[in-house]
């Protein structure tokens, strides 16, 4: 494992993060109506684009005109946030899990619908596009989800129950094909959901990359979708593993599936592309451009050529749409294409990367390419490459599109209120891109907004302020502007984060700063948490806890002028971290597609040895692409069991895997272990 481009020990059982912190999301027991097997796998992953493992950072605004604020917190991996026209806000969490929080300040969510037994979470895939429709205060109480349905075309979910090791890789594809589903939920008074109706299934994703994408209704009224091609990333994917179990037509399948409505011979899939629809049916909207063909796939389609239209952005007082198409081995794209076009823009994938043709697909001389004039693919409005700097201070290397907000104004300074904004996940960046008088964008003046934000999902909200999902934190926040006084920034110390009863902690505000020198700090402590800060005004103080259990304790800081923001800790009383030991993997590197058995324990000092039920395993690729720009691909994980075998993935070297076991003991108290193996190619 490299960070940084330097090397890292590997260390087996190295036990981290004894304490689960609050923004730390936690993975969930074992799914009811999924068991895992011993010696089987279930898989997770967020997109392809790198998860890291709950290793949080809080998102730093470069502008300090700006802060970071955390509006809701306690999610498991949140990939997308919308908002009701009545105040409701919906968070999809990846894994199939709808909440809805009754407005910014509710802190318990009710569960809308768990869909956890129906969707696939293999590598790219999940529970990753939402969106609220416009009247849903005004007699339309609906929400529509796009995920991964684990299920082949055809097939009922779960089709692949802990059966598929790394779903999709090592295995030329075959174990773990699904597909993608898009149904409307319709949500009663009480927060629940009251009747569900499957409006599309189609996106065959034969490998667990380029998944389904955004969700989003347009200024027209209509439902708008996204979806990759569901090829390897690997490859020069032409549909020729595994059988074509996604039965393309020879020379069509895999990658090619971007450029299927040009072949009219054969049935149209919805990969690659972006699509209209009428929300009440899934038919195509009326006014799309091949409206009324008899192919109901190819009528839906507005746009195609697509790789992995993760996100996109409608411009709120324009007619077009914009794109952020994440890239192969050279390019991210943002694309742009107008919403009454009269034929659907190609965007060329696969023949096309960037500006310029593919290489490596232009080297395969695949029909479909070679017969693709230039004159009839539309270039990005921006292409940046892996190696370019996108901002300042915002590192090279791995990239990958992963927030598009299009803006014509909004809270924020002037300079900041009609551009596009854009995030990228593997860079942990949030840029701007200011518009031109003409109406096109200045990608030659970036302004890079914040740093350390691994963003999945970037919308504007409540108040005009950008809302984002922070995967690795399991948090939405949002970014809203301070004026001319900075809120400090508290941070409590402790000298001890659990231990026996009676535990005695002294807390100490001391590290707290404030942006704007001069200003005198005034401490509140709710040591009790009743939500008062009424416990204590010293910038120190101690605290006696006499109960075992996790207590919450929180510092608020105010400035002279009456900024003020509050920090928080989890003290665990009358309890101790567990101790998981891994004791296979012993080898440390293996070849793809290798064979390779993992087992560990846990004990605890209070609860003795720890039941399989307690441990949860994750599998995790690690690598940079340059210094500063290192990520992980989170590819899978076993719960409820302590041994089974894991097929080893592949990637380009230099790579790691590294696999962790997490123990958590009957308190909710964790602590993980980690081993790391070399990803060697023979």
């Amino acid at each position: 494992m490299r960070v940084d481009g330097e090397a890292v020990a590997r260390v087996r059982s190295d036990v981290r993060s004894t304490k689960p912190e609050p923004t730390c999301p936690r993975r969930r027991a074992a799914r009811a109506g999924r068991a895992i097997a011993r010696h089987a796998l279930t898989a997770l992953a967020m997109l392809g684009l790198g998860l890291s493992a709950c290793t949080t950072t809080q998102p730093t605004p470069v502008d300090g005109n700006f802060a970071v604020e955390t509006v809701f917190g306690g999610l498991a991996l949140p990939s997308a946030v919308r908002f009701a026209p009545n105040g409701h806000v919906f968070v999809a969490e990846r894994e199939g899990v709808v909440k809805r929080f009754d407005s910014l300040t509710d802190g318990a969510p009710t569960v809308v619908i768990d869909l956890q037994n129906e969707v696939s979470v293999m590598w790219d895939r999940g529970l990753l596009g939402l969106a609220v429709d416009p009247a849903y205060a005004s007699g339309r109480p609906y929400i529509y989800v796009l995920y991964s349905l684990d299920a082949p075309p055809g097939g009922t979910a779960p089709a692949w129950p802990g059966g598929c090791i790394f779903g999709g890789f090592g295995n030329d594809g075959v174990c773990g094909i699904t597909t993608g589903r898009l149904a409307r939920i319709e949500v009663g008074p009480d927060g629940h959901a009251v009747g569900r109706t499957t409006l599309i299934t189609d996106w065959c994703m034969q490998f667990g990359s380029h998944s389904i994408g955004d969700l989003g209704f347009g200024p027209d009224g209509a439902l708008y979708a996204s979806g990759g091609e569901g090829a390897s990333f690997n490859d020069v994917d032409r549909g020729q593993f595994g059988g074509n179990p996604c039965d393309d037509p020879p020379l069509e399948g895999g990658m090619l599936r971007s450029q299927d409505v040009r072949t009219t011979d054969d049935p149209t899939t919805l990969d690659g592309t972006v699509i209209r629809i009428d929300p009440d049916t899934g038919a195509a909207w009326p006014t799309n451009p091949w409206a009324g063909d008899p192919d109901p796939n190819r009528a839906r389609v507005v746009a195609y050529g697509l790789r992995n239209p993760y996100r996109f952005g409608f411009d709120p007082e324009g007619s077009e749409l914009v794109v952020g198409d994440v890239g192969w081995s050279d390019w991210e794209e943002l694309n742009r294409m107008g919403l009454d076009e009269t034929t659907p823009p190609n965007f060329g994938w696969p023949c096309y990367e960037g500006i310029n043709r593919q290489p490596f697909v232009d080297a395969a001389s695949l029909p479909l390419c070679t017969t693709l004039a230039d004159e009839d693919v539309r270039p990005p409005i921006l292409a940046y490459g892996h190696s370019t700097s996108l901002a300042p201070q915002c590192a090279s290397g791995g990239t990958s599109v992963t927030g598009v907000a299009v803006s014509r104004g909004n809270a924020y300074p002037m300079n900041y209120r009609q551009g596009i904004f854009m995030a990228d996940y593997s860079r942990k960046c949030i840029v701007f891109f200011p518009r031109n008088e003409d109406g096109t964008y200045d990608f030659t003046a970036p302004r890079l907004l914040a740093t350390a934000a691994p963003v999945s999902d970037l919308t504007f909200g409540p108040g005009g302020y950008l809302y984002f999902t922070n995967l690795i934190a399991g948090v939405v926040q949002r970014i809203v502007p301070t004026g001319d006084n900075h809120a400090p920034v508290p941070v409590i110390g402790t000298d001890a984060t659990w231990g026996p009863l009676p535990l005695t902690v002294q807390l100490d505000g001391s590290a707290t700063t404030d942006p704007d020198p001069g200003h005198i700090l005034s401490y509140r402590w709710d040591l009790d948490d009743d939500g008062q800060f009424d416990d204590a005004t010293t910038i120190s103080t101690p605290v006696t806890f006499t109960t075992a259990g996790p207590h919450r304790v929180r510092l608020r800081v105010n400035d002279s002028m009456g900024a003020g923001a509050v920090a928080e800790v989890i003290i665990w009383a009358g309890n101790s971290p567990p101790a998981p030991v891994i004791d296979l993997p012993s080898a440390t590197s293996a070849n793809p597609g290798e064979l390779v058995d993992f087992a560990g324990y846990a004990n605890d000092g209070e609860d003795g040895p720890l039941a399989a039920s307690a441990l949860v395993w994750t599998f995790a690729v690690e690598h940079c692409d340059e210094p500063g720009s290192c990520h992980e691909h989170l590819v899978g994980s076993a719960e409820g069991v302590d041994q089974g075998q894991f097929q080893m993935p592949d990637h380009d070297p230099p790579a790691y895997l590294a696999v962790r076991l997490t123990a958590t003991d009957s308190m909710g108290m964790t602590a993980t272990a980690q081993t790391t193996m070399e990803i060697v190619r023979p």
